[in-house]
Order: C-alpha cells, then structure tokens, then sequence
C-alpha cells in the first residue's frame, strides 16, 4: 500500500514539473501552486488523506508529501527567478538610460542637471559680455586639437591682473572711498575694510560721510564698536564734505595710516549728489595731500553688464581705482570681472562673501578662474 501511494506521488510530482517547466507566464504559475498547494489542491487532498492511514503509514507517506511539497515550491520559485531576469533584460533593452543625470533623486519640478548648467553658463557669458565670449571662443577653436579647456583658463587667467597691490597691500597713508549705487553693500563693505587693514596692524578710521542715511552712521557705528576701530560722524551735519574734512583733519592730527569713508548711495542720474561726490573726491585729494586718495567701487555681482554701466557713469564725475564684487556668497559667478579690467582698466581687489565684518577676500585671478571653471584646487 505504501509503495503505490508513493508511486502515484511520484506521478503527480511528474506532471506538475512538467506543468512547471512548461509554463509561460507568471500568472500561469501562480495557478499551477494554487492547483497543487491549495487548500483544495491536489497534494494537500493526499495529506489529508492519509489521518485514515495507520501511525506508521502516516509517518512515512507524510514525510514523503512535505519533501514534494518542497520540492514544488523550490521549483516554482526558480522559475519565477527566471521570468524576473527576463523581464528586467526585456526592460533594460526598450529603456534608455539617461547618464547626464545625477544619482540622487531630484525633487519634482528640478530643472535637469544640464539645462542649470547651460543656465550657469549663460549667465557667466551675459555677465562677461559678447566682446569676452568671442576671444574666448576663438582660444578653444584655435587649440581644438590639444586641451583647450586648459588653454581657456590660461587665457582667462592671463587677462586679470593676479592681486591687486595698489589697494590690498598699503605702505603709504591712504585714504578709501567707498562709493556705489544704493543697495551694493557700501557701509558694511566700509566695515569689512576696516576690520581688514586694522588685521594688518594699521591704524584706521572711519569717517560716516553718508548723511541722507540716518541707518548708514548707526550701523557703522555699531560696526565700530565691535571691531574696534575708531569713527567720525555727526549726527546734525547734512553736508558729507563738511564731515570728511573734519574727519581728514583728525585723521590727519592722529596719524592715522588707513581712512574708510562711507558714502551716500546715488545713482548717476542724480545730478546734484554726484557733483557733491565730486566734490568730496578732490576735498580729499587736494585738501589732504598727505594721503593717497582710492576710490573703492562696490559693485553687487549678480547685476552682470548693469555694473559696467555703473562704473562707466561714475567715471564721468570721479577716478575709480578698483571695485569690490558684493553678494558672492549667492549664486552670482562675478563674470563682469573681465569686461571691468579688460575695457576700463579697473582691477577687482575684493570679493564680498557675506554678511559678516571677516566675510571679505582679496581677489585672485587664477583662483577665482579656477573656481569659476569648476577646477579642483
């Protein structure tokens, strides 16, 4: 009796390997699991049919039934497996796999990386002006054949002047006038160069020559206190050449090396307060001969072309020594760098990286084409 249940077990393992084997889909072997390994399927119906079977019969046929069972189940799960590889083969063949995409998932809504990219690039050419962009051009078409990013960033590097000393590097008394349109960041770049040169183990003054702005000598008062440099203002003045003389004259009395003046913002279609920085521009030069007069524009990097127009307009009432990029710290690159130096001659010194009294940087030339070229240090 055992021997012909085990032989009609083995027929039925038979047949449902060869269901197994010979099946399609996925679907098809869920069915064939179901019909053999169900509650109503086949071996399930000898299992529980053996409880009429004596205690040793039992034993050994059900023993018997759960290595088939085992065996199905092994068998349906290595077909799965193989209709799984197919599928992802199938896919792999009918989908394209983008590569110019990062491996960390972007947020809905995320522009691909290649379009910030030309964005980014974009902008740095806007910023640098047509003029830039087509010598640059011309290096990469003309070294084709070699590296021509390399070529690229030499020549990038080659029409910036590496520091500028004139500013950064004082050996004479020297007084620094901060001017800019509104908004640039004159008062707190105003700071910044005090906090750099008094570094430098100079004795520096601030004069708050900008008396249309009650905040401006608040804050640069208060930017006094905390880096510890002393300040000239008056509170009931209105005149800011009646403060920068008073202020030259201590300056002057104290031996002080290194004089920040703090001017009013203007634009340069107001008139009358560009005659005024007129005024106080050669107040301090030929009034005050002693001291080297510097004009410090400050110009915020994300306006691009704007700031070259800026410059160009101030040119026509004052001499502008050199600029300070402002707002760096954001997502401007400061292209305007070149078009500045190459067509007005006019060096960038500073770079302003943040709201901070120490977040200001000397320019360098072939760090800042490094970084701006996206090379490693």
């Amino acid at each position: 009796m055992v021997s012909e249940l085990k032989e009609d077990l083995q027929n039925l393992l038979n047949d449902i390997t060869i269901s197994i084997s010979n099946s399609k889909t996925i679907s098809e072997l869920e069915d064939i699991r179901i019909n053999s390994l169900g509650k109503k399927g086949s071996v399930t119906l000898y299992l529980r049919n053996i409880r009429d079977y004596d205690i040793e019969t039992k034993k050994e046929i059900g023993s018997h039934l759960n290595d088939i069972k085992n065996q199905i189940y092994k068998l349906i799960l290595e077909k799965k497996n193989i209709f799984k590889k197919k599928y992802l083969k199938e896919k792999l063949k009918s989908e394209k796999i983008d590569v110019s995409l990062t491996p960390y998932e972007a947020e809905i809504g995320t522009l691909h990386p290649l379009s910030r990219t030309i964005e980014e690039l974009c902008a740095i050419f806007a910023d640098m002006g047509f003029e830039i962009v087509e010598l640059i051009l011309n290096v990469a078409k003309n070294n084709k054949d070699e590296d021509f990013f390399t070529k690229v960033q030499e020549y990038l590097t080659s029409i910036l002047p590496a520091v500028d000393k004139d500013l950064t590097i004082l050996n004479k008394p020297t007084t620094i006038m901060v001017v800019g349109v509104n908004g640039t960041g004159k008062t707190t770049t105003a700071a910044k160069l005090a906090k750099f040169y008094k570094d430098q183990n100079k004795e520096v003054l601030m004069i708050a020559a900008d008396t249309y702005r009650a905040a401006a000598i608040d804050q640069l008062k208060l930017w006094s206190n905390r880096i510890d440099v002393n300040i000239i203002y008056n509170d009931k003045s209105k005149q800011p050449s009646s403060v920068l003389f008073d202020g030259l004259n201590a300056a002057k009395s104290s031996k002080v090396e290194i004089v920040i003046v703090d001017t009013a913002g203007r634009l340069h279609t107001y008139k009358n307060l560009m005659q005024e920085l007129g005024k106080m521009y050669y107040l301090a030069k030929n009034k005050f001969p002693e001291y080297k007069v510097s004009s410090l524009m400050t110009l915020d990097a994300s306006f691009g072309q704007n700031s070259l127009i800026q410059v160009e307009e101030f040119l026509k009432t004052i001499v502008i020594n050199s600029a300070v990029l402002t707002k760096m710290d954001g997502t401007a690159k400061g292209g305007i760098v070149f078009p500045l130096y190459k067509n007005l001659n006019i060096p960038v010194s500073f770079l302003g990286l943040g709201e901070d009294v120490g977040d200001l940087v000397t320019f360098d030339s072939s760090e800042y084409v490094k970084s701006l070229m996206g090379v490693n240090k």
